[in-house]
């Protein structure tokens, strides 16, 4: 006999251990639902593209969420003299341009360029001649992550 847990559930029976599919939840014998044919693969296309999508948007969002944490640390840095924070921040932002995300839409031609500029304008602090912080959090977006640098 299977051990089992305090609750009762069986390591060797899964339908044990998992909770049933909330209603409206896809489940293998929804898989009807998909069309035939070619119109069954244009579908299929469908999904995979929106899937691939949803995964560089998240993507996306992380690295603006580290960008955006790094900038704080440099912002908080500065605002406090530490100087080794401030070196600490621009460092690791250098990294910047190795990042897989930022390459990949490098090649696309879309956002890195903004990010990789105000890397290069944290050792002055100025970005066209106005504070960086603000800048950076407009043009990313940072206090939509919780990140506000001013």
């Amino acid at each position: 006999m299977a051990p089992r847990s305090a609750s009762g559930s069986s390591p060797t029976n899964p339908s044990a251990t998992c909770s049933p599919a909330p209603p409206g939840a896809s489940r293998p014998e929804d898989a009807a639902d998909v069309p035939a044919g070619a119109q069954g693969r244009l579908w299929l296309y469908g999904i995979a593209r929106r899937q691939l999508a949803n995964q560089r948007r998240g993507h996306l969002r992380r690295s603006q969420l580290v960008a955006c944490s790094w900038f704080k640390r440099w912002s908080d840095a500065r605002r406090s003299g530490d100087d080794a924070g401030v070196r600490e921040a621009i460092t690791a932002m250098r990294t910047a341009k190795d990042w897989p995300i930022l390459q990949e839409m490098s090649r696309s031609g879309a956002y890195p360029a903004v990010p990789l500029e105000f890397v290069k304008a944290m050792p002055s602090g100025r970005w066209a001649g106005r504070p960086l912080a603000g800048d950076v959090d407009s043009g990313l977006g940072c206090p939509s992550y919780g990140v506000p640098l001013s």
